[in-house]
């Protein structure tokens, strides 16, 4: 644990100069200058203590309305079942996670269409909600959190930069939101704000129940 508490530590800030964007979503950087929040006796938490307030809320609301969230995730590497999951008790609300990283997994687990991919490619809009859709399809859950972007260093393009990421939310027999960004940074607080981003939107929806 030491040693890896030190090798964290040596990680670069994951905001730029004058952004607020990744203390909102992640709560700052550890004593150590590191991604996770750090103790003399090791590493004690990947999440910031607002990002598990707010999944305890997300999980305590649709606990008391009966309902269950699946989560379908690319860029973020299922570091949204992560945070969920760190909450004690969470596994009667989270009833899965897949984490679908290349097209065939997408296509394959969440029966994106090929075509879809093709034409529009694996990050847009139609393709993040596609694999909310997809998500529910297959499991009993309620209400589903998709992530697909570019998280970098490499991989950006003129129309799709690095840091762009689609999210897609989906509720069973109503209307999908989706929202996108272009979140600044490196690649560590491209993911951990997008996990920021898809609590928050879960949130939302949850709140509507």
């Amino acid at each position: 644990m030491e040693n890896m508490a030190r090798l964290v530590g040596r990680s670069q800030p994951f905001w730029e100069p004058g952004s607020n964007v990744g203390r909102r979503y992640f709560g700052g950087l550890c004593s150590n200058g590191g991604l996770c929040r750090c103790s003399n006796s090791g590493i004690t938490s990947l999440f910031s203590n607002t990002l598990k307030e707010k999944s305890t809320i997300l999980l305590e609301l649709c606990r008391a309305s009966f309902k269950q969230i699946v989560t379908a995730e690319s860029c973020t590497g299922g570091l949204v079942s992560a945070c969920l999951t760190e909450i004690p008790g969470a596994s009667d609300v989270f009833q899965r996670g897949f984490v679908t990283y290349s097209n065939n997994a997408k296509i394959t687990e969440l029966s994106v269409s090929k075509n879809l991919i093709d034409t529009v490619g694996a990050v847009s809009e139609e393709v993040a909600c596609a694999m909310a859709h997809g998500a529910l399809a297959c499991t009993p859950a309620d209400l589903s959190l998709a992530i697909t972007g570019v998280a970098g260093p490499g991989g950006g393009t003129k129309a799709k930069p690095v840091g762009l990421v689609h999210f897609a939310v989906a509720v069973r027999n109503t209307k999908t939101c989706h929202q996108k960004l272009i979140i600044p940074g490196d690649r560590s607080m491209v993911r951990m704000v997008s996990v920021g981003v898809g609590i928050d939107m879960l949130l939302g929806s949850a709140r509507r129940f």
